[in-house]
């Protein structure tokens, strides 16, 4: 069983366990897919005896980074020699706040509100 809000990565893509918004009770996640049982496609959505929904968040880079919320380009490290980290957009500029490593200002970046 996964808790609420955690995220993982599977197969090249990133999941995230949801709140159960109780819209649908067919759907099992299979391995690296969620499949509804009534119409055999793959779908987010929820089993019954869960307590969540998982959401497909989309393709990961070779660094485990998702792309920016915006363009869909996937940030990249920036950090101003002080000990700050974070990632930026270099299509679009948008960044996140600092962190003092790089594990953090990943896991800030990749945990943005969903």
């Amino acid at each position: 069983m996964r808790q609420i809000g955690e995220q993982w990565i599977e197969n090249g893509r990133m999941y995230k366990a949801v709140a159960n918004d109780q819209t649908c009770r067919m759907c099992c996640y299979a391995g690296d897919r969620l499949v509804c049982t009534a119409s055999q496609e793959i779908q987010n959505g929820c089993d019954s005896g869960w307590n969540y929904c998982i959401k497909d968040l989309g393709p990961v880079n070779e660094d485990g980074m998702l792309g920016c919320p915006f363009c869909g380009k996937y940030p990249e490290l920036q950090d101003n020699r002080n000990g700050s980290y974070w990632y930026r957009c270099q299509n679009c500029g948008c960044a996140l706040s600092t962190s003092d490593s790089i594990k953090d200002a990943k896991d800030n970046s990749n945990r943005r509100k969903v």
